[in-house]
């Protein structure tokens, strides 16, 4: 009878050290208790372009190591709420999540987000079972509330939490956020090195915030941009300022990719954005483009914005010859906004802003 008793503890032993080796590494500290929610199984992402479905999460492999974690949000919510997208990299060492999506801890109920049970350990279970036994460190491209919202899951998790220097650090932004986790970092200072050869640069683009991060990681030849480009229909200035930064930091950008990376490599680079939903138009949903089949941008749309943006200051849009066409005032995603186009790139501001950078009364 005792012989019994010990081999039933001795049974239930294994499979308690069982279980424990079946859950996924978790920094010290974090809050997760994955026996509340459901895993899942990353043997089911071998091939690029396998996708799974986890929670209200879409996560898709779409490089050797890379993931995008995409949000298909609900058509009925506003802002981000529509739809958003994050991504994982995968060093040999080290895994950096690139932006956080929406809070679904809390809610946001401007954009019509309601919050949802075990939100932050389905979160935090999400990028450890990815990341498997590697160190995590998040960037942030820039801090609007569907890009960073659910940072409240990494408290007391030890995660460090970058932010390009320019951002501004107020609750703001429409999220519940302690913003004493951030660390700030300077563009094109802040390397992350997540070993095996993956090297993470970073890169200033204004325009959209005034501290936009670009992630350029050369060795899987991706940029993970967030809205600093736009995302497939283009980028909204409110003010000549903007326009002008974006412009600048635009061609910095193209400068940048043609000196660093072969040609070869400019023609096969990668754009992942945001907002990917927004890819589909190619330019403006107002503009009544068919939908296309667009997985992600590329060169030629960074090189359409940097001179179609330099474009609008020289007014060449007066012009119906242009390449760089007037399609009108929006009336669906920018009311009241005007739209300029140039190839695959997409500018909307008020009239009056066109107007002043081409110098025109």
């Amino acid at each position: 009878m005792k012989t019994g008793k010990f081999f039933i503890v001795i049974l239930l032993l294994l499979v308690a050290v069982g279980i424990s080796f079946s859950q996924p590494a978790v920094e010290p500290g974090a809050r997760v208790s994955f026996s509340q929610i459901e895993t899942f199984d990353m043997g089911r992402l071998v091939r690029i372009g396998d996708e799974l479905k986890y929670g209200s999460y879409i996560i898709r492999k779409i490089g050797q190591d890379v993931y995008q974690i995409n949000d298909p949000g609900d058509i009925y919510a506003g802002g981000g709420g529509v739809g958003v997208d994050f991504y994982i990299v995968n060093g040999s060492h080290t895994s950096l999540v690139i932006d956080l999506g929406n809070d679904y801890i809390n809610g946001r109920p401007s954009n019509n987000i309601q919050p949802r049970p075990n939100a932050a350990e389905e979160f935090l279970s999400l990028i450890h079972i990815i990341a498997g036994s590697r160190r995590i460190e998040v960037g942030i491209t820039h801090l609007h509330a569907d890009h960073f919202g659910i940072i409240g899951a990494l408290e007391g998790t030890g995660i460090p939490v970058w932010v390009g220097h320019g951002e501004v650090l107020t609750a703001s932004h429409g999220a519940n956020a302690d913003m004493n986790m951030f660390q700030i970092f300077n563009q094109g200072e802040k390397v992350f090195d997540l070993g095996g050869g993956v090297i993470i640069e970073t890169f200033l683009v204004r325009g959209h915030t005034l501290g936009g991060t670009v992630f350029i990681d050369k060795h899987h030849n991706m940029i993970f941009t967030g809205d600093a480009l736009g995302s497939g229909c283009g980028q909204s200035f409110n003010d000549i300022g903007r326009l002008n930064l974006f412009a600048i930091d635009m061609q910095r950008l193209v400068d940048y990719i043609m000196i660093n990376f072969l040609p070869y490599e400019r023609y096969t680079l990668q754009v992942q954005v945001g907002n990917s939903w927004q890819t589909a138009w190619g330019g403006s949903p107002d503009s009544f483009l068919p939908l296309i089949d667009l997985a992600f941008l590329d060169w030629c749309f960074i090189q359409d914005l940097a001179t179609g943006s330099r474009l609008m200051f020289e007014g060449v849009w007066l012009d119906q010859r242009s390449m760089l066409h007037h399609l009108g005032t929006s009336y669906v995603s920018w009311p009241g906004m005007d739209i300029f186009m140039y190839g695959t790139a997409t500018f909307v501001m008020p009239m009056e802003v066109a107007r002043m950078a081409a110098l025109l009364p």
